[in-house]
């Protein structure tokens, strides 16, 4: 890894350059901030904490066909993959969390035992390029779930902006070719110090719940605790949390049929949902809100990482500031940490 600076009022020159071979996703704010396509640096928003959407939608989108049929054509027509278009992009300003969601979410989507080939294609095509923290929302606890305003995990490049430049860590092969042609002056030691001392304050400012990183284990003897009815209460099952949390990944798969023609879909699911463990018996595993409140955490904070050895939350916030019923999960863990016998602040 290599540190350089980039003047800030060289970056248009590089969207530019970017913009010849490759789609450019950025930050850009309208009613709020989410990625869109620019073409100028001056499109860009970059004075923002986190978008209103996560970027899983870019890979594991929201809804998709994965083949379409047509039993009326000849036998070797009748059945279709649906294509999947990868143009080359480039996805600007991303926060570190959502940056390390995407490295989480490869280890369902490119695992050892399975690799979809639709979210493949998306992730091989895409190089990511981080903007590091400059302040926190009050909902951020990335520094509790292993992150960090400065993590550089699935990060190409890594920027941390420094009033009027970047200070830019080239990360990977991908980083290095992004930056190509350009002559930058490498990073020296005193602006490095100032930047990470900035970034460590960002940290510093964040709520801390600790032992957050150990409570896998002793959440399965605490499944039966009375603390989970507790704090599940307020939930109203409306599935917000999920929909916008950047490491859900479950999904249902439906075929759309008219007149012997259709498609099959794949479509975002949320284990909150009622139906979602509806069996075709009729019976249903998890008919109370409590459960399926327990399912979730559960998921995160032991069976995820009991298979891959990492949290699944990357401590964004988004689920506490959608939750239309105030609910937050860091006081869900302080709670659960207690229920277990773990220390928590």
């Amino acid at each position: 890894m290599r540190r350089v600076i980039l003047a800030k009022q060289k970056l248009n020159d590089l969207i530019r350059q970017w913009v010849v071979e490759r789609t450019v996703l950025a930050p850009v704010k309208q009613t709020t901030v989410d990625f869109e396509p620019v073409s100028a640096a001056n499109e860009i928003c970059s004075d923002y904490r986190n978008t209103r959407l996560p970027l899983k939608r870019l890979f594991f989108q929201p809804s998709e066909a994965l083949l379409r049929f047509d039993f009326k054509a000849a036998p070797e027509q009748r059945v279709t993959e649906a294509p999947v278009e990868a143009r080359p992009t480039v996805v600007f300003g991303i926060r570190p969390c959502d940056a390390r969601s995407l490295v989480l979410l490869d280890r369902v989507f490119l695992g050892q035992d399975y690799r979809d080939p639709y979210y493949a294609s998306r992730r091989d095509a895409t190089a990511i390029v981080v903007l590091g923290c400059s302040r926190a929302a009050p909902t951020c606890f990335c520094t509790s779930v292993g992150g960090g305003p400065a993590d550089r995990a699935g990060a190409d490049l890594f920027l941390l902006d420094r009033g009027d430049i970047f200070v830019v860590d080239v990360i990977t092969e991908r980083g290095e070719a992004l930056m190509a042609g350009l002559a930058l002056p490498e990073a020296d030691a005193e602006t490095l110090d100032r930047a990470d001392r900035a970034v460590a304050d960002v940290a510093a400012a964040m709520t801390v719940i600790a032992g957050v990183e150990q409570l896998g284990p002793a959440l399965k003897a605490a499944f039966d605790d009375p603390r989970w009815q507790e704090i599940s209460e307020r939930c109203l099952a409306c599935a917000a949390c999920s929909f916008l949390c950047p490491t859900c990944h479950c999904f249902d798969v439906q075929d759309e049929v008219l007149d012997q023609k259709g498609r099959r879909i794949r479509n975002w699911d949320s284990c909150m949902f009622a139906t979602f463990t509806l069996h075709a018996s009729g019976h249903n595993p998890r008919t109370e809100t409590m459960q399926r409140v327990r399912q979730r955490v559960m998921h995160k904070f032991s069976y995820y990482p009991e298979n891959f050895g990492v949290i699944a939350c990357v401590g964004c916030g988004r689920c506490i500031r959608a939750c239309p019923a105030g609910n937050d999960m860091r006081q869900w863990l302080r709670t659960l940490a207690e229920a277990c016998g773990k220390e928590s602040r």
